[in-house]
């Protein structure tokens, strides 16, 4: 049987790692490291996890707000709780917070003896924190994140300096769904799959003045 692929004859391809010039200078690389490098874009394509959401800003916050009010007039639908702790330090309007979504949901994260379940968020936020608060909520489609209503939330306080900060999400595993037109067969009945259709809120309170929110990040990871 013939093996496919020129002999590896030239002394350029024996076996090393290659230093961070040759990498920009697109040399040539062994069959070894090429093996180790096909392993890790395979393993990296079984992940498939997606990139759900970046974003810049708002940068420098310069007017220390939970939102509760808004120019002097309460917002609908958002009653100030007096005292503020968890989902309820901030009222996630827009002057202290951002939305992301809606988007699906993939439940098929592997854990032992369970049926597979929602993959997790990572939302990682770079700031200039002097005791600044992140927040991060999921709710269901276009829902405003409140303690009766949410899939999962996280939250972080720093004083760290210009630092990132990383909040995990996971989902909870009753998560309910809701069927979805897939797409529309031949015949007169449609197909249809179950989904849960899920936005991502990112917040922030912190002394003005003294905190800045950069940027925002978010993916999936399993």
């Amino acid at each position: 049987m013939d093996l496919f692929g020129e002999r590896l004859t030239s002394v350029e391809r024996c076996y090393h790692t290659p230093s961070s010039g040759e990498w920009a200078a697109g040399e040539y690389v062994d069959a070894g490291l090429a093996m180790v490098i096909a392993s890790n874009l395979a393993h990296r394509q079984r992940e498939s996890v997606r990139h759900l959401a970046a974003s810049l800003g708002p940068g420098a916050i310069t007017n220390e707000v939970r939102g509760y009010t808004y120019s002097g007039t309460p917002l609908d639908d958002v009653t100030d709780p007096g005292t503020y702790s968890g989902l309820t330090t901030i009222s996630w309007d827009l002057q202290c917070s951002k939305r992301f979504g809606p988007f699906y949901l993939i439940a098929d994260r592997e854990i032992a003896d369970q049926p597979p379940t929602w993959r997790k968020l990572r939302v990682n936020v770079d700031c200039t924190a002097a005791n600044l608060t992140v927040l991060a909520c999921l709710t269901t489609e276009l829902d405003l994140p409140s303690e009766t209503d949410h899939v999962a939330f996280a939250q972080s306080t720093s004083s760290a300096g210009r630092t990132i900060v990383t909040l995990d999400l996971e989902p909870y595993a009753t998560l309910s769904t809701t069927p979805r037109t897939c797409r529309r067969a031949s015949g007169v009945a449609v197909e249809q799959t179950p989904v849960a259709a899920c936005s991502l809120w990112v917040g922030w309170y912190g002394v003005s003045g003294s905190n800045s929110v950069w940027s925002i990040d978010a993916y999936e990871v399993r």
